[in-house]
């Protein structure tokens, strides 16, 4: 009912209780969380709560994320996510290289032509919608 609710800090009270006690946390619940948290524009708390406990992100959350940070043009979160994504060995889903692409290319760092290359060789595919 938490997540229904959008009861954000009750939401997380509960993640971290399951987690401090060894259950698995569903991806579903991980990502519900965060799309409650963006909307509440606590978009950094949860993202630090959460891996501040060491709560394993799904990719789908790490993209949910980033696409917050493009709304927010917050790059400095999404570095944060990046580096989060790639220390965890998490695969970026084409959501996630798009949010990447655009932060990167709009604050002109060199970083973006790295990202792309990288999305080409991941076998993520390639629409003509990308970056729009």
């Amino acid at each position: 009912g938490f997540l229904k609710n959008n009861m954000v800090d009750a939401v997380l009270k509960q993640l971290l209780a399951m987690n401090k006690q060894g259950i698995h946390i569903p991806p579903f619940a991980i990502v519900q969380y965060l799309r409650i948290s963006t909307e509440a524009n606590h978009t950094a708390e949860a993202f630090r709560a959460l891996t501040d406990a060491s709560v394993t992100l799904p990719p789908e959350a790490l993209s949910l994320l980033l696409e917050d940070c493009v709304k927010r043009t917050n790059l400095e979160l999404a570095t944060s996510i990046e580096a989060l994504a790639r220390e965890t060995k998490q695969p970026l889903l084409c959501g996630a290289y798009d949010a990447l692409l655009k932060l990167n290319t709009s604050a002109d760092h060199l970083h973006a032509l790295d990202l792309f290359e990288e999305m080409q060789n991941s076998g993520v595919r390639i629409s003509e919608g990308l970056c729009v």
